[in-house]
């Protein structure tokens, strides 16, 4: 629904949270702890800013 309103105008923008990107930064913490390997408290996965400019790159095959 936000991508469409994003496409037709009726929406300037959306915020696009990567949850694939999180599972991978996640499992990268969860084996380095299980290796006994130091990581990262904390990491930050970067919203991304969806615009009419980028909505169809983003997001090809909707």
């Amino acid at each position: 629904e936000g991508r469409a309103a994003v496409r037709d105008g009726s929406m300037d923008a959306s915020i696009w949270v990567d949850s694939h990107a999180e599972f991978v930064e996640a499992f990268k913490i969860i084996n380095a702890f299980y290796a006994g390997e130091p990581f990262e408290k904390e990491v930050l996965v970067e919203p991304v800013l969806v615009t009419k400019d980028n909505v169809d790159e983003l997001f090809p095959n909707d």
